[in-house]
Parts: structure tokens; sequence; C-alpha cells
């Protein structure tokens, strides 16, 4: 009652004091970074001493990974990725992807399974989870998106030298990677845009501001329109 598990723990042999095995007799788990199997080896951490492989297991009989992920980064040592094998292996898509803006703030997170074709450049597919978000210089929040499925939105925006209405869904079923918007502050990926070309739009503009007016048809067959789709 109230005590803890008998714990066994073992540090790092490059004199870092870095604690890389950690064993719990009960319930018989035990953390592992050395998780290739080579005593002194630590290849679950990669040269700069971050984590890239954390492999928790149950030496129990039968033995079993319990938790497994593994981590990549980029040059600033933000963590771009996290891929969850334990997950995988239960039919869960876990994997996450992470983007940074130019002042390695987060701005975006995707989660589904990782596809690894470019290893440069892994994507998200089965996306089942994103969030994006506009962040000033100062880290505060100018905008936040937590667009699901069937969320659907309505904007007019520049396109081609004059004023369009366009219709986008950031998140569609079965679209693994979607169109890339870029700005100076950050890029954002939409998975479905269609332009209403048949909307009419009329811009009328003063001293300091401007007023749009617009008629936009209310047809059940808009997506039939003109889309673009990656």
């Amino acid at each position: 009652m109230g005590r803890l598990p008998v714990l066994d723990t073992g540090v790092d042999g490059t004199g870092s004091g870095r604690v890389v095995e950690e064993d719990f007799q009960q319930p018989d788990v035990r953390l592992d970074l050395t998780p290739g199997g080579t005593a002194g080896d630590y290849d679950g951490l990669d040269r700069f001493g971050r984590v890239k492989d954390l492999l928790w297991y149950d030496h129990g009989t039968p033995s079993a990974d319990v938790v497994r992920i593994k981590h990549g980064y980029d040059y600033a040592s933000n963590r771009t990725w996290r891929e969850d094998s334990v997950a995988a292996a239960n039919s869960k898509d876990l994997d996450e992807l992470y983007t940074y803006d130019g002042l390695q703030q987060l701005t975006a997170i995707e989660r589904g399974n990782l596809d690894f074709s470019n290893p440069a450049d892994p994507v998200i597919q089965s996306k089942t989870f994103a969030r994006q978000w506009g962040l000033e210089p100062l880290g505060n929040w100018a905008d936040f998106d937590q667009a699901g499925p069937g969320d659907i939105r309505l904007a007019f925006a520049m396109f081609e030298g004059k004023p369009t209405c366009i219709l986008y869904d950031y998140h569609v079923q079965g679209v693994d990677q979607g169109l890339a918007f870029s700005s100076p502050v950050r890029t954002l990926r939409i998975d479905r845009v269609v332009v209403i070309a048949e909307a009419k739009i009329a811009v009328t503009r003063s001293a300091g501001s401007y007023c749009l007016e617009a008629a936009v048809p209310l047809e059940p067959n808009l997506w039939g329109m003109f889309v673009f789709e990656r």
C-alpha cells in the first residue's frame, strides 16, 4: 500500500549520468535505450543525445514491446515526427508529423500513419487528426484551426488577379497529403479546394476600407464544379 515497486536503474557509460535502463520488477516492465541489444551501444539515442528510439518492454513470459516510439528531429532539435510501432501492430494509426515556422514555433500537427517513401520528407497517410496554428513572432495565437472531417469552409481570395470564391475542406478521408498553401508566416495543407466559378463577386474600395458583395450558388453538387486535389 503506497509503496513503490522494486526499481533497478542503469546509467550510460559515457559519464553523463543519463539513465538508459530502468526496470520495474512489478509489473515486469523495462525501459531500454539500447534496443538493438548491444551493451554500451545506446542506439536509442542519436549523436546529440536525443531520444530516437524509446522502448519499454515486458520482460516476462512471453516478452513483448509495451511501448516503442521512434522520433525524428530537424537541425534545430525540433521533433518533426513520432512513430508508434506498437499502436501500428494493433491496427491503430497514432504516428504524428509536426511542422514549425521560421521561429521554430509549432504550427501544425497531423496524426495517422507515417509514410517514409521519401525519408527526407515523410507524410501522413490515413489522417485521423489535425491541428494548425497561426502564431505571431512573440508566440501569440493569431488563429487556430481544428478542422475535422466534414468541416467545409467558404472564403474569398485573389486568384489569377481577380476576386474568387473558394470552398475548402481541411480534412478529407482518403486524402493522404493535401495541397500546400504558403505565406511568409507559415504553410498550410488543405485536403480539398474548390473554385466556385459561378459565384458573382463585386469589390468596392474606398479610402482605408473596402466592401465585398457576393452571390454564391447553394447547390448540393458544388464539389463537382472545379476541384484542385493532390
